[in-house]
């Protein structure tokens, strides 16, 4: 059935691939951007949606209206800025800018957050499945998680739902399968016949396209098979 979907960040790296796979599922996409991305695409500029140009943090209950669902893309600051200071976009904006209240206030039915998997952090080597604890390091894990926690708190008023993406990868320079290339010790190797490997660094990756199709999943699918859990603090009672 089609829904009418707000996309949040919809001129971003994921959002300018999310707005066309869920038009071609048949959704009635609006988009939701500051524009600070609007010049930064890759290749052909693809068809922008009717959008809403304003900043996440002046959102209010009626400009959310009518929607049937909000997918929340932005802010979403590197893992790399969030460890640059206490005082960049990852620390703050994410909490402040989560738009789930305004989203349940307006009457949005479900709310999909792109969360990551790095609220996992220091879990140890075993596998780690949704209900696993969470152990994030960086302040932007850290703010994700406190994200969820608002979120979810308001589980039993609409349905929110939270993907904990890997990174995402495309056709992008510098994310980590193109590292290696960029620092030259591929270019090193070639010339010389021969190469070492100092590190190996270990990644969860995500092709945008599969992290489209999976908001695409949870959108479509029956809302309480896909609502989400207790929060943190509740299935860990603080002491």
């Amino acid at each position: 059935m089609s829904q009418r979907v707000l996309v949040t960040g919809h001129q971003g790296y994921l959002g300018t691939v999310m707005v066309p796979v869920l038009c071609a599922a048949g959704h009635q996409v609006v988009g939701l951007d500051n524009g600070y991305f609007a010049d930064c695409v890759l290749g052909p500029a693809p068809d922008d949606p009717p959008a809403m140009p304003m900043d996440l943090r002046d959102v209010t209950v009626e400009a959310l209206r009518g929607f049937d669902a909000v997918v929340h893309l932005a802010p979403c600051p590197t893992i790399r800025s969030g460890r640059s200071s206490p005082s960049s976009p990852s620390r703050s904006t994410p909490r402040v800018g989560a738009a789930g209240p305004v989203g349940q206030e307006a009457g949005v039915s479900r709310f999909l957050y792109a969360s990551t998997c790095s609220v996992y952090g220091a879990a140890g080597d075993g596998l780690v499945t949704e209900d696993a604890e969470l152990h994030p390091i960086t302040p932007y894990a850290i703010s994700k998680v406190r994200v969820e926690d608002d979120v979810a708190g308001m589980r039993l008023r609409f349905i929110p739902v939270f993907l904990r993406n890997a990174t995402a990868f495309a056709s992008r320079r510098g994310c980590v399968p193109n590292r290696a290339e960029q620092s030259g010790r591929s270019r090193g190797a070639v010339r010389r016949g021969a190469g070492a490997v100092r590190r190996h660094p270990v990644a969860a990756l995500g092709h945008a396209v599969d992290i489209a199709r999976a908001f695409t999943v949870c959108l479509e699918a029956p809302g309480e098979t896909i609502r989400a859990g207790p929060t943190t603090s509740e299935r860990k009672p603080t002491t």
